[in-house]
């Protein structure tokens, strides 16, 4: 019962409306709360009294809620178990549990499969996202990262919290109370027609439902149609991409994702502030009875659904800039290392893949051995041009870790091939130099593809030795082609300039030509004529080199 310690309008409560929610990066949490409340008073910690607010439900086997009622209480925890713990035990490993414990443990998992089976017939959607979590050092060094996945406790966990979130929502409607609800709309039509054009490119689009008959089931039955995992999976996230943003609100629109008719969130008061606006509702009105001016309380929860729904926004963008920041760190540590791989997009200069440990990463056709590609955006596919390689969404490819921005935050795999060839037994430094240069063999002029035949006949020919010499020529030739086009006027853009070379190119590729309008627009963003010049000669100079 956080709200018994956290009063609206004191120090802490408005503190932990400036935060909104816990915030979840690396091995480490930034909690709403002070760790005195998060990690001690508030915690279900075992074998000591805590103040609670109890969602008590009574259940048929199909799942659904046949009595309910809420209230205050005090409870003690007989033992803190981990997710991990509960897992083996229910897949029948000894954990050297208390009988009463594995009693109550195995009738809680007969009530979950109830609860997902009804969940399951009424839509609830079925999207696979990529969590990952890393593990620091005491230099905060990513050590290792762990793919997240769902066992039967994360499930069982997720089906009492979700049945007890739509039971306090409906007790609150019923009673005619405003609701801070979490809504979820129908997907946006024009996420869905980008969606569909996806769908078209790798002829998928055959099996999925027309607009007018989209729902969760369906949509379940869609994926559930798609017999390759690594292509499924992709799809999965592709879609997920298309749904909307869930976010807070007193107008009860529903959860298209859950499938549910009203829902809230009442579970987690300690890492979210919405949980403590419900449980204030469910004590003044529910149990309390006050009286309630209803103007009033909606016009709140409409000031803060606002609020708390920018501000879950805000902590969902540091929690991944901490994610694609801990995997540059981690990769840095494992240059040359192979890993298993899926294509999840292509673009003209190469493929975003995802490794097995879900870290994700840049391809670039140049670093793949053997063959020259052409993409083909009708199809979402590269083709090679000599060999019959084919690489679209979902192929599984084998890669190593060629080089890693840790600023920009970018990381660039090769093919094990390429690798082997050209950056074998070299320093971490010449390996970031190489792709971050390319082999000159690699480059899209005139005589691309009689080089390539050449230098690929005496790459064939080369032992260990001349490949690591030939591979070091090219970065030294390059370092000459770009120190001689800087001897101009030694212009070399900041790391915040590199940001307005991006504003630039953009701008440039929208009006081709027309430099005029470039010039009127840029200076709107404070971009001034002289700067342009010189990032201008930088992108020139960027271009000439890719």
């Amino acid at each position: 019962d956080v709200t018994e310690y956290v009063k609206r309008g004191s120090a802490l409560d408005e503190d932990a409306i400036t935060r909104g929610t816990s915030i979840y990066v690396a091995d480490r949490v930034v909690p709403m709360l002070p760790f005195e409340l998060s990690n001690g008073i508030c915690s279900l910690n075992p074998n000591v009294d805590r103040l609670t607010l109890s969602c008590i439900m009574d259940m048929d086997a199909q799942g659904y809620v046949i009595h309910s009622e809420v209230k205050r209480g005090l409870i003690r925890s007989h033992a803190r178990l981990t997710y991990n713990q509960v897992n083996r035990f229910l897949e029948g490993e000894e954990q050297g549990l208390e009988k009463e414990v594995k009693d109550t443990l195995l009738l809680l998992a007969e009530a979950s499969a109830c609860i997902r089976r009804r969940r399951d017939l009424q839509g609830a959607m079925k999207l696979d996202s990529t969590e990952l979590k890393f593990h620091l050092d005491e230099e905060n060094i990513p050590t290792e990262v762990i793919k997240m996945t769902q066992g039967r406790s994360e499930k069982m966990i997720e089906d009492f919290m979700i049945l007890a979130n739509c039971t306090i929502a409906k007790m609150l409607r019923e009673r005619g109370i405003p609701v801070l609800y979490r809504v979820h709309e129908f997907p946006p039509l024009e996420k869905l027609e980008t969606f569909r054009s996806y769908l078209k490119k790798v002829r998928l689009i055959k099996s999925f439902p027309k607009n007018e008959n989209i729902t969760g089931a369906r949509l379940n039955d869609f994926l559930a149609s798609i017999e390759n995992e690594s292509v499924r999976q992709t799809v999965s996230e592709q879609m997920l991409r298309a749904m909307s943003k869930a976010y807070y609100s007193p107008e009860d629109i529903g959860h298209f994702g859950l499938a549910e008719k009203e829902y809230c969130h009442f579970t987690s008061p300690i890492r979210r502030y919405p949980d403590d606006i419900i449980h204030r509702l469910v004590k003044d009105y529910l149990i309390d009875e006050k009286k309630i001016d209803l103007e009033e309380v909606y016009l709140y929860l409409e000031k803060m659904g606002t609020l708390l729904s920018s501000e879950e926004v805000r902590a969902d963008h540091i929690q991944r800039e901490c994610d694609d920041l801990e995997a540059a760190k981690y990769m840095k540590r494992h240059l040359g290392e192979v890993f298993d791989a899926r294509v999840v997009s292509l673009i003209s200069k190469g493929m975003f893949i995802q490794t097995s440990l879900g870290i994700e990463g840049f391809l670039p056709y140049r670093l793949i051995s053997g063959d020259a590609f052409r993409y083909s955006e009708k199809d979402f596919t590269a083709y090679g041009f000599e060999k019959e390689s084919v690489y679209t969404i979902g192929t599984p490819l084998r890669v190593k870790a060629l080089c890693v921005d840790i600023d920009r935050r970018e990381i660039t795999f090769a093919t094990e091939e390429f690798y082997d060839t050209y950056a074998f037994d070299i320093s971490d430094v010449q390996k970031e130099e190489l792709a971050e240069r390319g082999i000159s063999i690699f480059r899209d002029d005139e005589d691309y593809y009689e080089r390539r035949r050449t230098s690929q006949h005496r790459r064939d020919h080369m032992d260990q030795n001349e490949n690591r010499a030939f591979a070091l020529e090219e970065m030294e030739r390059k370092d000459r082609e770009i120190s001689d086009r800087k001897k101009d006027d030694g212009f070399r853009p900041t790391p915040e300039q590199w940001k307005e070379v991006d504003v630039i190119r953009a701008v440039l590729a929208k009006y081709p030509g027309d430099e005029k309008k470039v010039l009127e627009v840029l200076s709107v963003m404070d971009i001034s004529e002289e700067e342009y010049r010189k990032l201008r000669r930088s992108i020139n100079q960027l271009e000439s080199t890719i």
